[in-house]
């Protein structure tokens, strides 16, 4: 009897970080001994692992390591064959400073793409929300009921016996889900800060991880939580500034809403909007401040900061407004009817109205040649369809939803013909070459990210295929350094590098075909969307090419990645999607990517807010709002992301919404004034 309670105790308590047979951990970590570039899996005190980009950040008695959110991540080596029969434990303490949707802190990443989630992992299911997620017959995503506030140290277990998952914070149980059944024999690698290449990278710190092939018990659980929480600092409660404007938003996917700290010019404090006033030439270019006239639109970093010079050698901002077009809706189409009767009297009216408004500029998905044609036209961009046409053209083009699908998800790239199909495509674009007026040109709208495992998927007897999958296949035997491939022996790292050789290779040919027909305008490359701009790799060879990286921006209440992607990039970048969506305007907004706040005011407060972000991060040229017109849930020939929601500046009818449209106008009339105000 004294013997078993000796034994029960001993389980329980920590000698030096390192437990009794009984409850020790397979895996066990901290960063107290890191050099930055590798830390030791103290279960076994022999398995070493790589931290990739990662920054350590010390604390009083231990260091912790911060995850930046793009790349940063730990490949948790011998975790590919981890004995989970009996359950698992992962015990983590970590700080977050951004909680978003479906990111994995630690776990192993579901390989079937359509279940974001990890196949078991400490991951966040929704937007400030900690969970676990477990690929089991009976799927689980379970949610701990408690708060979690961003920067804030916390201790987050997930444990699960293969009858019941658990969660708790700081030692104390926050949610549980029956979960009966097995896990399948998935062999991926653990990860921690990420589960996925290129897409949803933890941000924030992480402490002192351990990894259990069982459940733990509350008592070892609070015996953890006791023993470290020391090694952790409490958060300071900061006060909000008693000028700070909130506003509540929530995503499509979510039931509650939520507040966000939002910045409008009213609350900018020592800034007096209308104290600078601006001249500005036919272009909406800045008369007092120039640098050399081209006669065309360029780029030029002066005295730190990006800017577009337009054809008269003005600074230039581009302020532009996205889907700019009549509309092929029957309500819209009967609407302009009795509004304008011909095309070149709406031309005219909207572009006035635009202006009224001080914007500037006419961005993706307009009708351009309609509104090039009036006597006071903006300046504007068109968009081509290189690899989403080639595709047509090869019957390797699917439908999807927000941008173009490739069968087997792989654009063919490497595809011998899809250069010279480049080159003939940018002959239509020949007529445009002498005029000021067009800022530059997109290739492609949101490729899909490119993934190795599915290169090496497709089909090599398809000679359709065969190159992809032939790029991919030579590509893997470098990097192994073997003439014999290893898929299961693909990493994180190998998928990351890979997507950028995919846009690497698609930028060098169509930046290519399009300047030699338009030698004097710009590329502005293809319109990333997140899975991409996530993967730095994919940012900085996209700089090579291109002029303007150009970015669909979406799921930030703040714009806080540009100077990261100008920074390696050596690029400017433009925003070339972002809106929100009102919930008073009728519509039900359940497609898109947008925030949903209370009404038109909200949407305009965001705007604000938004615009003040890219102003101050002295990188960005200029952004597209999305869009001109609603949605119309009406039309069946929209595309499935565009069909019910409130993403515009005028209802279906072209009637504007002023409360949106004024706090809009507020902060476009100001853009050249914040850019000094930012760069004092």
């Amino acid at each position: 009897m004294k013997n078993t309670i000796i034994a029960t105790l001993l389980s329980l308590f920590i000698i030096g970080g390192s437990y009794a047979d009984t409850t020790k951990p397979v895996y066990h970590f901290d960063f107290s001994d890191s050099d930055g570039k590798t830390v030791l899996n103290k279960a076994d005190n022999k398995t070493v692992n790589t931290i990739n980009f990662g920054e350590l950040h010390k604390l009083n008695q231990t260091q912790a390591l911060c995850f930046d959110g793009y790349i940063t991540h730990m490949e948790l080596k011998n975790t590919r064959k981890l004995n989970l029969s009996k359950g698992v434990t992962i015990a983590a303490w970590l700080a977050p400073d951004q909680m978003k949707r479906n990111t994995i802190v630690i776990g192993r990443a579901n390989p079937n793409r359509s279940w974001s989630t990890p196949t078991v992992g400490l991951y966040f299911p929704q937007h400030n929300k900690l969970g676990m997620g477990l690929w089991t017959p009976k799927k689980c995503r379970l949610e701990a009921n408690a708060e979690i506030n961003p920067g804030e140290w916390i201790f987050a277990v997930c444990t699960w016996d293969h009858k019941t998952a658990k969660i708790y914070i700081n030692g104390e149980l926050k949610g549980e889900e029956p979960c009966i059944g097995k896990l399948p024999a998935f062999e991926g690698p653990f990860y921690a800060g990420s589960g996925n290449a290129a897409n949803h990278f933890y941000k924030g710190k992480l402490g002192e991880t351990r990894i259990y092939e069982r459940a733990v018990s509350i008592d070892e659980i609070k015996a953890l939580y006791s023993s470290t929480s020391s090694l952790y600092p409490k958060a300071d409660k900061t006060a909000l500034p008693s000028n700070a404007l909130i506003v509540r938003s929530k995503r499509q996917s979510e039931k509650q809403w939520k507040e966000y700290e939002t910045r409008t010019l009213e609350n900018m404090g020592d800034f007096k909007p209308g104290r600078t006033k601006v001249e500005l030439n036919q272009y909406g270019g800045w008369t007092a401040k120039k640098s050399k006239a081209t006669g065309f639109f360029r780029t030029e970093k002066i005295d730190g900061r990006w800017w577009l010079i337009d054809p008269e050698g003005c600074y230039f901002i581009h302020i532009g407004m996205a889907c700019v077009r009549v509309g092929n809706s029957l309500k819209s189409i009967e609407s302009f009817k009795k509004l304008y009767e011909r095309r070149s009297n709406w031309a005219d009216e909207t572009l006035k109205m635009l202006r009224a408004y001080d914007f500037n500029g006419i961005g993706n998905w307009s009708d351009y040649g309609d509104l090039r044609a009036s006597s006071k036209p903006m300046p504007y961009t068109i968009r081509g369809g290189f690899m989403s046409s080639f595709a047509k053209s090869q019957g390797l083009w699917e439908r999807a939803v927000g941008h173009s699908g490739y069968t087997g998800d792989s654009p063919p790239v490497f595809s011998p013909e899809f250069p010279e199909f480049c080159r003939k495509q940018a002959k239509s674009y020949a007529k445009h070459k002498d005029d000021p007026w067009l800022v530059g040109v997109f290739s492609d709208n949101e490729i899909i990210r490119p993934d190795l495992n599915r290169f090496l998927n497709l089909d090599p007897t398809d000679p359709k295929q065969k190159p992809n999958y032939d790029a991919a296949v030579e590509w893997l035997k470098q990097r192994q350094g073997t003439e014999k491939i290893n898929i299961k022996a693909i990493t994180l790292m190998d998928q990351l590098e890979f997507a950028a050789l995919v846009f690497e290779h698609y930028y060098r040919i169509v930046s290519k075909a399009i300047k030699h027909e338009l030698p004097n305008h710009m590329y502005l490359g293809s319109r990333l969307h997140s899975p991409c701009y996530k993967n730095p790799f994919i940012v900085e060879r996209c700089g090579k090419y291109s002029d303007v990286i150009s970015i669909n921006y979406y799921g930030s209440w703040n714009p806080d990645s540009i100077e990261y992607w100008e920074k390696i990039a050596k690029s400017p970048i433009m925003i070339t999607e972002f809106y929100t969506k009102g919930a008073d305007s009728g519509l039900p907004n359940t497609t898109g990517a947008g925030w949903v706040v209370p009404t038109q005011k909200e949407r305009g407060y965001f705007y604000q807010n938004f615009i003040l972000g890219l102003l101050e991060s002295s990188g960005c040229v200029g952004w597209h709002w999305f869009k001109y017109m609603d949605n119309d849930p009406d039309n069946k020939r929209a595309d499935p992301s565009n069909i019910d929601s409130n993403k515009g500046i005028l209802k279906i009818n072209f009637e504007p919404y002023p409360p949106l449209l004024k706090l809009m106008k507020e902060i476009n009339h100001e853009v050249y004034p914040l850019t000094e105000y930012y760069d004092d």
